[in-house]
């Protein structure tokens, strides 16, 4: 919860004595013609599989099978999982922007953690909006 371990709660950290501020935090950078993509989640239950997905649709809502409704529109494109560390963290890199793309599109993004233990619930992150170009 106190990513940077400096005993503050700083912006997009949760505070350690409350347990209901424990939402899943999704980050995006580099998305940038030609750049791989870079995402960072942190709050995730530790050991559990965390999958990006994107859409240049809209800001849903739509319903997974998972009981589970994202705020990302049809078609969603779904990226690969990685498993979150012990601290609850996952530092990936996703796909090559196109280097052609045209500056400014906006893209959706989301994250959906989905536990391997069954007796707890998916949890979807925080949605975001960018723009193609944003870093």
């Amino acid at each position: 919860e106190d990513q940077n371990r400096d005993g503050g709660v700083d912006t997009w950290e949760t505070d350690p004595n409350v347990s209901a501020d424990e939402a899943l935090a999704f980050y995006v950078r580099d998305l940038v013609p030609g750049q791989r993509v870079r995402f960072e989640v942190y709050n995730a239950v530790p050991l559990q599989n965390v999958v990006p997905a994107y859409s240049l649709r809209g800001p849903g809502p739509t319903a997974t099978t998972l009981g589970l409704a994202v705020d990302l529109t049809m078609p969603i494109t779904v990226l690969s999982a990685s498993l979150s560390d012990r601290d609850g963290r996952v530092s990936a890199v996703g796909p090559r922007v196109p280097a052609g793309v045209a500056l400014g599109i906006p893209i959706w993004l989301q994250a959906v953690e989905i536990p391997l233990s069954s007796t707890l619930p998916p949890r979807k992150s925080n949605s975001i909006l960018l723009p193609i170009g944003a870093n």
